[in-house]
């Protein structure tokens, strides 16, 4: 029982440090300085200008924040609108909202290498879907989910978007070349 305590304890301040980790993300990286960004118009110039324009992007390289800013870039591009970006802390589990369709959506992005996706996040997306009022959600992501996460999800109606569907959203992009996203 102990242990089980403590293995709670640290998965939630595993998140919280997340939190923090972030939050001072921003204050030190000038590209992602504002907090909160409403109505920019990114364009095919859905990353920070730290990458060249000739350089390929390679998109499980991005880091977090920048990951939301190339997955806001691509839901513009596919038809979505009233794309914003929320707060980098305190998002409550959703990194961008949207409208397509006369449809709210919520979207958390994880851009995680090896690490899968765990029902934690499954949970926060739930959440930030009730705060931010949406009407569906989904977990934009480069990697996969556990399998309690992907069970929880299909549950309660939250979409996954996987490799195969930022690729299909990518397909639109004038500058698609320009990105690498492996198998």
């Amino acid at each position: 029982f102990l242990i089980l305590y403590f293995y709670g304890a640290f998965k939630v301040y595993k998140f919280m440090l997340w939190d923090i980790w972030k939050w001072l993300w921003y204050r030190i990286n000038p590209c992602d300085a504002e907090e909160e960004i409403e109505d920019i118009d990114y364009k095919d110039e859905a990353v920070c200008e730290r990458f060249a324009d000739d350089e390929v992007i390679d998109i499980d390289k991005m880091d977090g924040s920048t990951f939301e800013h190339f997955c806001a870039d691509l839901l513009r591009v596919n038809g979505w609108t009233d794309v914003r970006i929320t707060p980098a802390s305190g998002d409550h589990g959703i990194d961008i909202t949207a409208e397509k369709d006369d449809i709210k959506w919520g979207f958390q992005c994880k851009r995680w290498g090896d690490t899968k996706v765990d029902a934690i996040a499954i949970g926060q997306t739930y959440k930030g879907k009730a705060l931010y009022e949406c009407d569906m959600v989904a977990v934009i992501t480069t990697s996969t989910l556990t399998a309690q996460a992907e069970g929880e999800a299909k549950q309660l109606g939250i979409k996954v978007w996987g490799r195969g569907k930022i690729r299909q959203l990518m397909s639109k992009l004038d500058n698609a070349d320009d990105y690498y996203l492996s198998a």
